[in-house]
This record gives C-alpha cells, sequence and structure tokens, in this order.
C-alpha cells in the first residue's frame, strides 16, 4: 500500500480530534503505530487475540472516544489496540490490504473451515517444501508453512540460527530450533568455514559459545593462518575515526584496495563521524543507507532550528515550515501559507519580519499562545547566541531545551521501537558531539552543507560503510567494527542480550583476511562508556596501558568523589583544621593541623582546656579529640577519631 497505509492511518488519528482535548495522537505517532500493527500481524495475533490477552492479564481498557466517554485514559497497549483495530475496519471498507496482510490473512483464510477442501487440494499439488534464510522467518511465515506442509515431510530449511538478527520483525531463534523439534528433522550441519581466516572463524567461535539458546556447532576452515584480530582503542567517536583513516591509510600503501575494506557499525548514528572524515579527506566511500547521517529526519530538525536561531532574518521559510511543528504548536501549513503571505503583501525581506505580525492573523486561543512562545523563544535563543560566546554544542543543546524538542523527543522515545539501525536518540547525541570542534555555529553550518552525501556507485573501489544488519551475506578482505563498546554494543536499548551477541558474531564473520574490533574506552557521543564484554568473549585482549589508565581513572575518580563529599560538608581539601566550640557551641580556638603534627601535642596548644570537647576538622572524614582513659590504665593524650 505504501503511502496509502500511511494516508490511513492519518485519517484515524484524525478522527480522535474533539474540541476541549489534545489530539490523542501526533504525526509522530504514525510510524509507531504502523510498526507495532506489523509487529502483532508477524506474530500472528488479531484484534481479539490482544483483547483476549489484556483481559486475562486483567489490563483494564476504557472507551476509546472522548466524545461519549469525557474522563478517557489509555494505556499505551490501549492505545495501539484502538487504532489496530480501526485501521483493519479502514482497510477492509476499502478492499484494500497491506503487506503484513497478505500472509497473515492467507494464514487465516486456510484454517477456516469453509476452506478446508481448497487447503487439501493444495497441499497435494505440493511435493516439497524448500524454505531459504529460515532465521530471518517470523512467526506467521512459520506458521504457514507448517500448514501447507500439513503431514508432508518432505520439507527442507536452510538457516543459520547464528544469525537470527531481526527480533524487532518478529524473528526469534525458538522459532528455527522448534521446527526442526515439530518435524523430528534430521539436522545436517554445516561447520565448514570458507571464507575466512582460522584466527576470525575462532573469534567468532569464542564469541558465540556464550549464548545458551543454539544449535550447537563447531565451525573450523582450512584457510591458511592469517592475522590476529586487533583491538583499536579511542577515547571518542572522533578519535576512532582518525585512527580509522591512519590505519586505511597504511593498507592502502601495503596494496589493498579501498573496496576491499567494511566499515560495519551498530546504528546508523556512528557513521556520523567516519563518513565527516573520509569526506574531508576525499576518501571515496559507499553509504549503505536510505539517507545519509545529516538528512535523518531529527538531526535536520535540529539544523533549521540553529539556521533560524543564528539569524533569523536570514533563515528560509522553509526552516520554519520544518520546525514549527515540531514538537506540534498546532500551527500547521496553513499558519505558513498565510505568513507567507504577509510578507509578499508587505515586502519584507524576510520570513522572520513577516512571522513577527503574527497577532494580525484570525486565530484561536490556543494557537495564538503557541505563536506567541515560539517567537518568543527565537528571540531569547538569537539573543543568547549574539551576546554571548557560547560554544556550539551548548547552542544546540539549549536549542533542544528551549523549544520543548527534547522533552517531545524523549516521549516520543519512551515507547519508540525503532529499527535496530537507527535511533534517534543516537543520533542527537552524534550531532552534538559532531558540533563539539567547532568555535560557532557559522563554522558548523557551512561544515553540514559541504556533507553532500557521496555515493560513489560508478567507483567499485571504495570503502563500504554500513550497519551489521545490511552486512548479512556480504564479505570483505578488512573489516572494520566501529564502537564496540557498552550502550552501543550491546545496545543500550536492547532487551536480548543474547541477538545483540549473534549480531556481534556476524560482524565478526564478514571478515576474510584482517579483523579490526574497535572499541571507545572513554566517551561515546555524550555518553560514558568502556569496552564492551564482548571483545573479552571474542578471545582478544585489551591493551595492558588501558588497565594501567583504567586504575588511574578509578583513582581520580575516588579523590573526586572525596573532594566533592568534603565540599558537601563544607570543608576544604587541605589540612585538617580543629575547632573548639564551648559549651554553647561558640567558637573558641581553630588550629590548622600541619603534616607530621603529633596530635598529643594539640592540647598544649589550647590550654590543656579539651577534656571531652567535640572538635570539626577541615580534612577527610569528621571526627573530635576526646581523653582517652583506657591506655595503660591511666588517662593519655588525645586521639583523633
Amino acid at each position: 500500500m505504501g503511502g496509502g497505509r500511511w494516508m490511513t492511518m492519518v485519517k484515524i488519528i484524525n478522527k480522535y480530534s474533539h474540541s476541549g482535548y489534545n489530539n490523542r495522537f501526533a504525526t509522530k505517532d504514525i510510524k509507531l503505530l504502523l510498526s507495532k500493527i506489523s509487529y502483532w500481524k508477524n506474530e500472528c495475533k488479531r484484534v481479539k487475540d490482544i483483547e483476549k490477552h489484556m483481559a486475562e492479564k486483567k489490563i483494564e481498557m476504557f472507551d476509546s472516544d472522548p466524545k461519549t466517554n469525557p474522563n478517557w485514559k489509555y494505556t499505551r497497549e490501549g492505545t495501539y489496540i484502538t487504532a489496530y483495530k480501526d485501521y483493519q475496519k479502514a482497510l477492509s471498507s476499502q478492499k484494500r490490504m497491506d503487506f503484513d496482510d497478505m500472509l497473515f490473512k492467507t494464514y487465516f483464510q486456510l484454517k477456516i473451515k469453509k476452506n478446508e477442501k481448497f487447503l487439501v487440494r493444495l497441499r497435494r499439488k505440493i511435493q516439497h517444501i524448500l524454505v531459504d534464510e529460515a532465521q530471518d522467518l517470523n512467526k506467521v511465515q512459520f506458521l504457514l508453512v507448517k500448514l501447507l506442509a500439513g503431514e508432508n515431510l518432505r520439507i527442507t530449511m536452510v538457516g543459520d540460527d547464528y544469525q537470527v538478527l531481526y527480533g524487532f520483525r518478529g524473528a526469534k531463534v525458538t522459532e528455527i530450533m522448534e521446527f526442526g523439534k515439530y518435524y523430528d528433522a534430521t539436522i545436517i550441519k554445516l561447520e565448514q568455514n570458507y571464507r575466512s581466516t582460522p584466527e576470525i572463524v575462532e573469534c567468532g567461535n569464542k564469541l558465540i559459545k556464550h549464548n545458551e539458546v543454539q544449535i550447537w556447532k563447531d565451525l573450523h576452515t582450512d584457510n591458511e593462518s592469517g592475522m590476529v584480530p586487533e583491538v583499536l582503542m579511542s577515547k571518542t567517536v572522533e578519535g576512532e575515526a582518525q585512527q580509522l583513516m591512519q590505519k586505511i591509510e597504511k593498507m592502502i600503501l601495503d596494496g589493498y584496495n579501498l573496496g576491499d575494506i567494511a566499515i560495519l557499525y551498530r546504528t546508523n548514528s556512528q557513521s556520523r563521524a567516519i563518513v565527516d572524515t573520509f569526506i574531508v579527506n576525499h576518501i571515496p566511500h559507499k553509504v549503505y543507507s536510505k539517507e545519509g547521517f545529516y538528512d535523518r529526519k531529527e538531526v535536520k530538525d535540529i539544523l533549521a532550528y540553529l539556521r533560524i536561531c543564528n539569524h533569523p532574518n536570514s533563515a528560509e521559510p522553509e526552516d520554519f515550515r520544518r520546525i514549527i511543528n515540531r514538537p506540534a504548536r498546532f500551527l500547521g501549513g496553513k499558519f505558513i501559507d498565510n505568513i507567507e503571505e504577509i510578507m509578499f503583501q508587505n515586502g519584507y525581506e524576510s520570513f522572520w519580519q513577516a512571522l513577527q505580525r503574527w497577532p494580525d492573523l484570525n486565530m484561536g486561543a490556543t494557537q495564538s499562545s503557541q505563536a506567541s512562545k515560539f517567537v518568543e523563544t527565537i528571540k531569547m535563543l538569537y539573543k543568547r547566541i549574539d551576546t554571548t560566546e557560547i560554544p556550539t554544542k551548548e547552542i544546540l543543546e539549549d536549542i533542544i531545551e528551549e523549544t520543548g524538542y527534547l522533552k517531545w523527543l524523549n516521549k516520543e522515545l519512551e515507547s519508540a521501537d525503532e529499527e535496530p539501525d537507527n535511533d534517534t536518540g543516537m543520533n542527537l547525541n552524534s550531532l552534538l558531539s559532531g558540533a563539539e570542534r567547532f568555535n560557532n555555529p557559522e563554522e558548523f553550518l557551512l561544515f553540514v552543507d559541504s556533507m553532500e552525501f557521496e555515493d560513489n556507485d560508478e567507483d567499485d573501489d571504495a570503502i563500504h560503510c554500513l550497519t551489521v544488519h545490511k552486512s548479512k551475506g556480504m564479505e570483505w578482505p578488512v573489516v572494520f567494527i566501529l564502537g564496540c563498546c557498552e550502550k552501543v554494543m550491546p545496545h543500550y536499548k536492547a532487551d536480548d542480550f543474547e541477538e545483540e551477541r549473534r549480531i556481534a558474531y556476524v560482524a565478526v564473520t564478514r571478515a576474510k583476511e584482517e579483523l579490526y574490533v574497535s572499541t571507545i574506552y572513554e566517551k561515546f557521543n555524550n555518553m560514558r562508556t568502556r569496552p564492551s564484554p564482548f571483545i573479552k568473549e571474542m578471545g582478544l585482549e585489551l591493551p595492558q596501558w588501558y588497565w594501567d589508565y583504567l586504575e588511574q581513572d578509578i583513582d581520580k575518580q575516588k579523590s573526586s568523589n572525596k573532594m566533592a563529599a568534603q565540599a558537601k560538608r563544607g570543608q576544604f581539601n587541605g589540612n585538617p583544621t580543629f575547632t573548639k566550640y564551648d559549651d554553647k557551641g561558640k567558637v573558641i580556638k581553630t588550629i590548622e593541623i600541619n603534616p607530621g603534627t603529633d596530635l598529643t601535642s594539640i592540647g598544649d596548644h589550647i590550654d590543656n582546656t579539651i577534656g571531652d570537647k567535640h572538635f570539626e576538622h577541615g580534612g577527610d572524614g569528621e571526627g573530635f579529640l576526646e581523653s582517652n582513659p583506657e591506655e595503660n590504665g591511666e588517662e593519655s593524650d588525645y586521639i583523633l577519631r
């Protein structure tokens, strides 16, 4: 259906608009809703199946129409189910199906009793069933295969449980394993690897053996021995990109072609630093993605805000049109059209001049309030940028915060079920990280404008840049795995650790001759990180200097925590000071204790009147001085506690 599917959901969402109520859905929810419906269909779940499940779990459902229920509320699942039900009704009334329905409806049509004879005839015509790439199948596909096969045991399935990566589409490693049990199938293991060196095969073997759910195999190869996979370590993503550039330059001198090299990453957000580096250095490369990093919608949103806030009078109407409802402000295309009309009628040179005439428009209270807030926010941000020297990264952070984009985005991400190769939050973090090295917005925007997407389709001699998911079935002499660190690989959103390990396994096994596992040990964009546990599981060693660095970092952290604790107690980082108080809490005397001072002499300093009075000190911890009657049975000099 393509665009028809999208428009159908738009109409459903619009149905929920009601005077006095906020629209239950925003445009941003369309992809999320369609994704959720697609997942349910792939799991072979009809609306009534989900409603039954919710009833069994006693998950409360509410009337979905605010016109009949002024106190309506929604659970998240209830929201999705309502949209699912209306979506299916709309498709049925239009006599249409979406892509998922082709399997989903076929399965349920073949199951109903009135089609039983047709199914029997169909089974008789099928002499043998061959299922290829079985690891990518979801539940409805497995069930359909079972239904078509019936009692027929002439079925062959080819797949690799080590490469089940599409959990978000319903693919599960248990499906391929249970399928074999269901048919009491003979399992033929293809354990010889013809692609990689023994060192790379062993690296993958060691890693995947940590998964509990698998069909156990012992992969081996007769290929000649090669180099041991190498760990590359960098503090940041920018440092990682530079280190890779140095490695690649050396490889070219050693005789490799650019087309022999692939750079794999967990999410598209990781491509930003390395692609920036390639473009600046004029290195031919191919990015296997529908869009470049700077074409991502959230990245384009913030860049549009930056252009507007940096120079409102120079900003194009399209920049305003892009972000006027991101986040939602109920100021649609008609509002922009009206402002453009004001601009042309009055001969204004910029859209910004016309926008400030928004009170001239006949708008409702909500729209007027939103228009006012928007204009004032832009004025405030422009003044801040124009009158202060703020680093570009901080400007972007201010824009994200002050415009409400951050709150809106977090709400969106709360329930987002994004595909693994795109992470909206990481994309924004990567943008902030990329802006960090620019002194002002002009430099950064000029750099971004120069980042035209270079896809060297006509030139095979180009470095391949792609996500691990897209790399399945491909191979290269040299493979770099980017960002093999915590929060990235394994991904911080992942709820299936074994699938994350399978993703890393696929990345490792794309390499034929040389494998480089690149990790970040300090900061991945705006997140603190450290090397992934998968590196150790691969049997690879981190260099000794890293452990020395880590030990020093821990010591620094302890020292920092100590200083923070002292500051919290109103103390300072210096020699201890002891303060004597009288019975009413008044300070009598303060004494600084220099290094090496014998504490027993303190009594003399304060006229031998300490007794068991309480003292505070400015060093590490709290304490007091008191007489000690336990030593040798007599009262001794004073001690610090």
